[in-house]
């Protein structure tokens, strides 16, 4: 996974959404970036990378690629129909 400067994290203190699943990390503890997915009110969703460099590794060998892999399997939940039932929720820092 590319890590780039930035520092995006989920924090449910600092108003991150208590159901926000947190799919991977990098970084320490209060310095990181915090791969994301949350579905919202209305059926909307959102998928942070939190990392700026995200898209310059989608690319790489040929698009076989974790990051590429990981960016279809949320364009393919994005366009599912069925309710999303988060696998954890997220927890303040």
């Amino acid at each position: 996974m590319l890590a780039s400067d930035e520092v995006d994290r989920v924090d449910v203190e600092a108003g991150s959404p208590p159901h926000a699943v947190v799919i991977a990390s990098a970084g320490s503890a209060s310095a990181r970036a915090d791969l994301t997915f949350c579905e919202t009110p209305f059926g909307g969703a959102v998928f942070s990378t939190s990392c700026i460099s995200w898209s310059l590794g989608l690319n790489r060998s040929e698009r076989r690629n974790a990051l590429s892999r990981i960016t279809a399997n949320v364009v393919d939940r994005f366009v599912d129909p069925e309710p999303f039932t988060p696998p954890q929720a997220a927890s303040a820092e």
